[in-house]
């Protein structure tokens, strides 16, 4: 089974998440099919763009910023992701630039300093978020978990939310040391 992978950023986040370079990265790896960013792929129109490949990806890989929270587009890329079932892996320097919607997620924190390390955390996470075999198993050693500390009253209440908006979001698991995780 191979992927594609959609990449929703602001173009002003370009080149401090080094979007090109990062593409280039996960397309060595035999997994990945296609991995697609606006830069490379949506020319002027970005409706056709996220109409037309949205559909077909796997992953939505979310960078996240001060500058994708006040976008437009890739609001409405994480939405659709979102109502398209597909799975949505938060990329950030600062979880506090995460959608709030989206913050139970396992992301991965950008390291500015090694891409590679960051892409080796990508493609750990894609493979706990979706049915993807891999055979990079030894770099589940370096991926830190990420996860929120929780009270079990505040996972109740999740819970709760969770069926008043129909399931939108994934199912809540708290683990053994009080963090939640979404599966």
């Amino acid at each position: 089974m191979t992927l594609i992978i959609f990449v929703s950023y602001a173009i002003k986040d370009s080149r401090i998440f080094k979007i090109s370079k990062l593409a280039k990265l996960l397309l060595n790896y035999p997994e990945i099919e296609d991995v697609l960013y606006c830069e490379e792929y949506a020319r002027d129109d970005f409706i056709k763009y996220m109409n037309e490949y949205l559909d077909r990806c796997d992953v939505l890989l979310l960078f996240c910023s001060p500058n994708s929270l006040n976008s437009e587009f890739v609001a409405m890329e994480w939405r659709a992701a979102i109502s398209l079932k597909k799975s949505i892996i938060p990329v950030y320097l600062d979880p506090k630039y995460i959608p709030p919607l989206l913050s139970p997620k396992l992301g991965v924190e950008f390291d500015e300093n090694d891409p590679n390390l960051t892409i080796d955390n990508i493609i750990l996470t894609i493979k706990k978020n979706t049915s993807i075999d891999t055979s990079i198993t030894h770099l589940e050693e370096k991926i830190p978990f990420r996860g929120k500390m929780v009270r079990y009253s505040d996972y109740e209440l999740l819970k709760e939310l969770q069926k008043e908006i129909n399931n939108l979001v994934e199912i809540f698991e708290v683990n053994k040391d009080s963090f939640l995780i979404s599966l």
